[in-house]
């Protein structure tokens, strides 16, 4: 049964949005870059004796990629996975491109999905027809499984990265040079 769904909107920043958005990507990326490192080093330098010590005498911490305080001073630790969607999130909209979270199991319908895989809708009609994404019927309406649309989109590309190897193994193997301004 499919349940009620609310329209897909796109988030597209302000300029001014998009000034923070990219500051908060520096941060992120800085932390994915620079403080696992730090973090690391400092564990290894750190002999076991101190470090029980240490433990005894600090409340344990909880390492976290991300840490949002609400306005009245609570703390969220967010874990590694979700900071790096998030950092992935921030960089596509720091770049101009337009984010849509959509919870997984969430029912799609054909304008969504093939929004999502950036095909037409006739063409994605097609694709359904051929079996290639499997859909659900609710009265006279497909509704598609955004799982099902992720997985197609990740063979497609598995396809692609495929087919561009052996174009450049073909290419090698003839010897054939690239050159700019030919």
């Amino acid at each position: 049964m499919a349940r009620p769904q609310a329209p897909l909107h796109p988030i597209r920043p302000s300029v001014a949005e998009a000034r923070d958005i990219s500051a908060l990507r520096a941060v992120l990326q800085h932390w994915f870059f620079t403080m696992p490192e730090v973090a690391r080093l400092e564990e290894a330098t750190t002999d076991e004796a101190s470090r029980h010590i240490a433990a005894e005498e600090a409340p344990p911490t909880i390492w976290s990629a991300f840490t949002i305080i609400s306005p009245d001073g609570s703390r969220l630790d967010l874990p590694p996975s979700i900071a790096r969607g998030l950092f992935v999130m921030l960089s596509a909209l720091s770049e101009g491109d337009a984010v849509a979270v959509v919870p997984m199991g969430t029912d799609l319908t054909t304008q969504e999905a093939a929004n999502l895989l950036g095909v037409s809708r006739p063409y994605l009609i097609r694709l359904i027809n051929q079996g290639r994404i499997p859909c659900e019927w609710v009265g006279s309406h497909r509704r598609i499984r955004v799982e099902d649309v992720l997985a197609y989109r990740r063979s497609r590309q598995a396809r692609q990265w495929g087919a561009l190897r052996q174009l450049a193994e073909e290419t090698d193997d003839a010897n054939l040079r690239y050159s700019e301004g030919e």
